[in-house]
């Protein structure tokens, strides 16, 4: 005998399933909504407290497709005085994608390797931004392995920044979704956060992103 579903109840489900599946294809965000924030993206200034825009690139449109990315700004930054170098990406899109393409995923088609699961790193301030943070490796025929330490982060308004465990769910409400990488090369994979270049920079942009 063939188990009695209400009709209601099965309504319900169904309802349920049409909800989960559109917060997942982000099919009630409005098509125009990511292009509008991600333009915000080109008022970061190219001078952020002691740190100077040096150079620019530009994503390929394979990696762009990939990360279903509308808008972004891809940069390095040079410390006036010590001379420091950092590489910051932002970019911008639907949530579902933006959420899900993390540095082990993105960085490992280039050949670096994840050391270790990535930690969490809170700045210091009275409005605090949470960070993952990983350092990954790359061995090099000639140089040997080199290291890099990344740092990333996601916003729904380019303000408050915070790294959830799963961020496909926390930012599947919000029309569109930014997310930030602040990349510094180190010499050794243990070496500590404290006087960090990438850690400085994050506390200053944070200050002129609104």
């Amino acid at each position: 005998m063939r188990p009695y579903i209400p009709f209601a109840v099965f309504l319900a489900l169904f309802g349920l399933g049409g909800l989960a599946h559109g917060l997942w294809t982000n099919r009630w965000t409005a098509a125009g909504e990511p292009l509008q924030f991600a333009q915000k993206l080109q008022n970061v200034p190219s001078v952020i407290g002691d740190w100077e825009l040096t150079s620019e690139s530009k994503l390929n449109e394979r990696e762009l497709q990939i990360g279903n990315i509308v808008g972004y700004i891809s940069r390095r930054y040079t410390h006036r005085g010590d001379g420091n170098v950092v590489a910051l990406l932002m970019v911008c899109g639907k949530p579902g994608p933006i959420s899900v393409h993390t540095p082990d995923v993105c960085y490992g088609g280039a050949g670096y390797q994840l050391i270790d699961d990535p930690a969490v790193w809170q700045t210091a301030s009275e409005r605090p931004a949470v960070f993952r943070v990983g350092v990954f490796r790359k061995n090099l025929p000639a140089e040997g392995a080199t290291y890099l330490r990344i740092f990333w982060s996601w916003s729904p308004d380019g303000i408050e920044w915070t790294a959830p465990k799963h961020p496909r769910i926390s930012f599947a409400m919000h029309p569109a979704l930014y997310k930030m990488y602040v990349i510094e090369t180190i010499e050794r994979s243990d070496m500590p956060l404290e006087n960090s270049p990438a850690t400085k920079f994050i506390s200053e942009i944070l200050r002129v992103l609104h």
